[in-house]
């Protein structure tokens, strides 16, 4: 149960780091023009 429960943690950790990467991204290209 705890290692699952880690896992789910991680994952969520990363999809957010991933989204908060693609907002960086698109407001870099909003910048950029």
């Amino acid at each position: 149960l705890k290692f699952l429960k880690r896992r789910i943690g991680s994952h969520i950790r990363a999809k957010r780091k991933r989204d908060e990467v693609q907002a960086i991204l698109t407001t870099m290209r909003k910048h950029h023009k």
